[in-house]
């Protein structure tokens, strides 16, 4: 993705980079240790009303943690539309859980998989995610030979809970078959960095062993 020259601190745009989840934003204030937030999100605005996607991405999430829900959604579909990938991720959200937006789950979908095939590691455990509940429903096994590509694709980046995710996967077989030594492998890389569920999951293996 091109560089984009950001007329004020990086360190406000960093901050309202990393508090956006699957539920709801913190503080943005605590993030950003700074009591003049209004201040300067109005050059965020600025910049993102200038169609600066880093900053309309900031922008909607700062909305979003003012309860200003439809406005967020605006501003992160602005950002999702120049093929930002963390704006295409919280769209994909927004219209998951209707916030901001009616909810849309073919829209949602897309988003995310907008996101997933540009190598943002979220949406590629989400949009398995949504793949695994579609095979679910309709035993495709091609949905979930899909599901576990873009799961692996997601781990193969660090991401633990994509890692958790293939562990519990390749144990249970529910979308693959069993394979313990496979299923320990990707639950092993995800407890190396402390995620609570593999090392719980691994305890469990350990004592039926």
């Amino acid at each position: 993705m091109r560089s984009f020259k950001l007329k004020i601190g990086t360190t406000l745009l960093t901050a309202l980079l990393n508090v956006c989840n699957a539920n709801a934003m913190t503080n943005v204030a605590s993030e950003i240790g700074s009591a003049d937030v209004r201040q300067k999100m109005t050059k965020v605005k600025e910049l993102a009303d200038q169609g600066n996607p880093v900053a309309q991405h900031c922008y909607a999430k700062y909305l979003l943690n003012s309860g200003d829900n439809n406005g967020a959604f605006g501003y992160f579909k602005l950002s999702a539309d120049q093929k930002y990938t963390k704006a295409q991720y919280c769209c994909g959200l927004c219209l998951l859980n209707g916030n901001g937006v009616n909810r849309n789950l073919s829209e949602a979908i897309n988003y995310i998989k907008l996101a997933a095939d540009q190598g943002h590691a979220k949406s590629q455990l989400l949009y398995a995610i949504l793949l695994r509940d579609e095979f679910l429903t309709k035993s495709n096994i091609k949905t979930a030979a899909e599901a576990i590509r873009y799961a692996k694709s997601a781990a193969d980046q660090s991401y633990a809970a994509a890692q958790c995710c293939l562990g519990v996967w390749f144990y249970t077989g529910i979308l693959c078959s069993h394979d313990i030594s496979t299923a320990k492998h990707y639950l092993e890389l995800a407890a190396k960095q402390n995620h609570a569920g593999a090392k719980n999951l691994l305890e469990f293996i350990k004592f039926k062993m």
